[in-house]
Formats: C-alpha cells, sequence, structure tokens
C-alpha cells in the first residue's frame, strides 16, 4: 500500500485545495441553508421503520463517523490532478442534488437525541449544535465516503479491501451514533454511485501507472529477421 501512496507535487496539491475550498463553500451554503429551513419545518417525513430504533447508540462509534476527515485526505496523497478534480466535481454536484432533497423532501430521524455519554458529550453537543434531524435522506456522510472510496479504489484496486472496509464501518457508525437510518444510508450510496459514474468514472481516469503496466516491448516484439535469409530470399 505504501508504493501507492506518495506526496502530491505542487500540481496535484493545487488541485486538491481548490476542490476542498469549492467544496466547503458550496456544503457551507447549501447545507447550512437546507438544514435551517428543514428545521422549522413541521410537514417532514418518516422514512425509518419501527425496528431501526431498536438500534443501541454506542457513542464512541463517533469516532469512526468523524473519520471520514481522515478519508477525505487521502486523495491528495493516492489521486493525480485530473482525477482529483473529478472527485471534486462528483462530491459538488452530490451537495446540490442532497441538498434539492432536504429542501423538498425533508426527511426526519427516529431517535431521540442524547448528550447523556460521558466522555464523547462535548463532541455530540458539537455535533448536534451544527445538524438538525430534518435532513437525513440522502446521507451526505454516506455520500462523501463512498464517492471518495469508489474514487481511489478505482485507480488503486489493491487499496480496495481496505478502504471498503473502512467505509462499512462508516456505514455502521451513522446507525450507532443515531444520526442516520437505513434508507438514508442506501440513498447516500445511490446518489455517490450516480456522481461517481457521472463526473469520475466517465472521465476516462486510469489505473495508476504501476497497476496498468504494459508488458515488457523487450518480449512482446517480434526478433528481427537473419539477414543470411533475407539475403537468400
Amino acid at each position: 500500500m505504501s508504493s501507492m501512496i506518495r506526496w502530491p507535487d505542487k500540481k496535484t496539491f493545487k488541485s486538491y485545495a481548490v476542490a476542498s475550498v469549492q467544496l466547503s463553500v458550496v456544503f457551507v451554503v447549501l447545507y447550512g441553508f437546507s438544514n435551517s429551513l428543514a428545521a422549522q419545518r413541521t410537514d417532514t417525513y418518516q422514512l425509518w421503520m419501527n425496528w431501526e430504533l431498536a438500534i443501541p447508540l454506542v457513542p464512541s462509534m463517533i469516532a469512526v463517523y468523524l473519520s471520514l476527515n481522515l478519508l477525505t485526505l487521502l486523495p491528495l496523497f493516492t489521486l493525480e490532478s485530473n482525477q482529483i478534480q473529478a472527485l471534486g466535481k462528483g462530491l459538488v454536484i452530490s451537495t446540490f442534488i442532497a441538498a434539492f432533497f432536504f429542501l423538498v423532501f425533508p426527511a426526519h430521524a427516529g431517535f431521540t437525541r442524547t448528550t447523556d455519554v460521558g466522555f464523547w458529550a462535548p463532541v455530540f453537543e458539537i455535533l448536534f449544535s451544527l445538524d438538525h434531524t430534518a435532513n437525513t435522506f440522502p446521507s451526505l456522510h454516506i455520500t462523501y465516503s463512498f464517492l471518495t472510496v469508489r474514487a481511489i479504489s478505482t485507480v488503486h484496486s489493491r487499496m480496495n479491501t481496505f478502504l471498503h472496509l473502512w467505509f462499512v464501518l462508516i456505514v455502521f457508525s451513522v446507525l450507532l451514533i443515531h444520526q442516520h437510518h437505513v434508507i438514508d444510508i442506501v440513498g447516500g450510496i445511490f446518489l455517490a454511485e450516480l456522481c461517481c459514474r457521472r463526473y469520475f468514472l466517465q472521465q476516462k481516469i486510469t489505473k495508476a501507472p504501476l497497476e496498468n503496466a504494459a508488458p515488457d516491448t523487450e518480449l512482446s516484439q517480434s526478433p528481427p529477421a537473419n539477414s543470411e535469409d533475407s539475403a537468400r530470399s
């Protein structure tokens, strides 16, 4: 795996910085706006099933939940400049689509929130102050996670197992800290896959050179004709 992670050059770093700023601005504006409006709505939708309310609260899983911040750093060290630009575009567009659902189809969470979680209480308090309960579908946390995983694993197939295991843990985390329901996860994955196919895979993004190495040209070339044979002919 170490061979697939390298220090970014200036072009790659610039592309990552631009993509990060663009996504941050779009997220703060759209998510913040839709979040505040959804919090005032009374006509929200219930998309969860009653059995989901029996899912236990596991406060320590918020550490896994927050690992999304580490995951989104990986493209800087694993993708090329054009690949980062394609991924960034997909993340921005997915935010616009999710914000549309938050505004026209606000879905509320069924869990009762609590900050009585011991050591993790300050983290939950910050999370709850920034995130309301009426914009759960689709889960942008899942969308960002899965889109990032799909992009990197497309380029570096040898990281596929590691990245998807990480993603599975994030899926469990959004359930076990009572941030999202099953349908939110499904919607987030679908949105990520849609944006990955449209804005990453269609850009003809190729795998890393080491994984797409061409066969040795010396072996593939036929030996030169014998000069004596040529003379006879």
